[in-house]
């Protein structure tokens, strides 16, 4: 057992070593930080179609008729001014409870609202946070003066008269985060599906180096083929764990950096200790499944055309569940959710998007128990497959 363990620990540290005291260890590291920087440039580029997407949501609570004046209203504003920070209206259905209401829309995070308009047309009254009251009172104020327009109130059968609009202040709402929140978990998903991407290439180059050079045959009369792959387990999970404290600290880095420059400061509803531990667990076991079956794939191949073969249904299997989970952050409660959420290698891509957005921690409990579960057994599988192939 002594000597089992051994072996298994010079190939971890041989396969560690030479992965991270390596150019292509700091070309990877790198590869991101190209990749952000640009997406970045792309955005600045297109800076405007990307604000149109980006505009500020203002929940409106009335019924369809009463709302479609004020809709049309600042719709036709919206179109005259070219503004592309000019609010969007949402018709939401009113409630019995008003206020209730206007504070659950406010804290929701999915429906990203950055201010909340009721009691139109009599007395309309914006609620939300000073800072977006502030900036969206004006917009609100010529829109209600647009539907005063006796053709609109003619057409929708509304009284004449309209009061002026009320500014209210909700103390302790985290009106504004939603939209910041949607936009890191939409970045934070493709930042894991590109990681893991990434670092399953990673691993596939090593394998291929191996097979060309005949060092796995070399080391398989050394020792038994259970320590060889213990190592390579050991040295994955040594590799994984030195990414994500660096691109953590780089990604704090830059975060600190944006906060400064632009003000944009989104902070996670479960707060910043535990959101960083999830997404370093998440991006941990989703590397260690994908790598378990990089590992018994690529143990049938002879050669580095093969492994390519063998691991483009996998690559193609990684793009469809990213769109998965991408469509599934905007539609929780569809098939399609749950079952990217539920497929191993799809589970940390779908919920480190809920991590981001949500601060319920038991589905994170569960699904990170799924996800270790599933490492277990795709080690198992690979271990089998990996044996078959080297050995043959």
């Amino acid at each position: 057992m002594k000597a089992f363990l051994h072996g298994a620990f010079v190939i971890a540290r041989r396969d560690y070593r030479e992965t991270v005291l390596s150019f292509s260890f700091l070309a990877f590291l790198l590869g991101p930080c190209l990749m952000l920087g640009a997406s970045l440039l792309a955005a600045r580029l297109s800076a405007k179609e990307d604000l149109k997407s980006m505009r500020p949501v203002v929940a409106l609570v009335a019924n369809e008729e009463t709302a479609s004046p004020l809709r049309e209203a600042n719709l036709d504003l919206q179109y005259r001014s070219a503004s592309s920070t000019w609010p969007v209206l949402k018709r939401i259905d009113p409630e019995r409870d008003s206020y209730a209401q206007v504070q659950r829309l406010l804290d929701s995070q999915r429906d990203g609202m950055d201010a909340v308009l009721i009691n139109y047309p009599l007395r309309p009254r914006l609620l939300g946070s000073e800072t977006q009251v502030t900036l969206l009172s004006g917009q609100m104020e010529m829109a209600i003066e647009q539907a005063k327009l006796p053709g609109l109130l003619k057409s929708h059968s509304l009284p004449p008269f309209l009061a002026r609009l009320e500014i209210e202040v909700v103390e302790g709402s985290d009106v504004g985060a939603g939209t910041g929140r949607l936009l890191m978990a939409r970045t934070l998903q493709a930042l894991m599906f590109f990681l893991i991407f990434m670092q399953g290439g990673l691993l596939l180059s090593a394998l291929n180096d191996e097979k060309k050079s005949r060092i796995i045959d070399t080391l398989l009369t050394a020792m038994p083929v259970d320590a060889l792959l213990l190592g390579k387990v050991l040295a994955m999970l040594a590799t994984s764990l030195t990414f994500v404290v660096c691109w953590a600290g780089m990604g704090s880095l830059g975060y600190v950096l944006l906060a400064k420059t632009t003000n944009f400061i989104v902070t996670p509803q479960m707060g910043w200790p535990l959101f960083v531990g999830l997404t370093g667990a998440y991006l941990l076991l989703g590397y260690l499944a994908y790598g378990a079956v990089l590992i018994g794939l690529a143990g049938f191949a002879e050669n580095s055309r093969q492994i390519q073969l063998i691991s483009l249904p996998l690559s193609c299997l990684q793009v469809l569940l990213f769109m998965g989970a991408s469509v599934a952050l905007s539609q929780p409660d569809t098939t399609l959710a749950m079952l990217v959420e539920t497929f191993p290698l799809g589970t940390p891509i779908a919920m480190v998007g809920h991590a981001a957005m949500e601060a319920e921690l038991w589905p994170h409990a569960f699904a990170l128990l799924w996800m270790f579960g599933w490492v277990l057994i795709l080690f198992q599988i690979a271990a089998g497959l990996f044996k078959r192939g080297v050995l043959k």
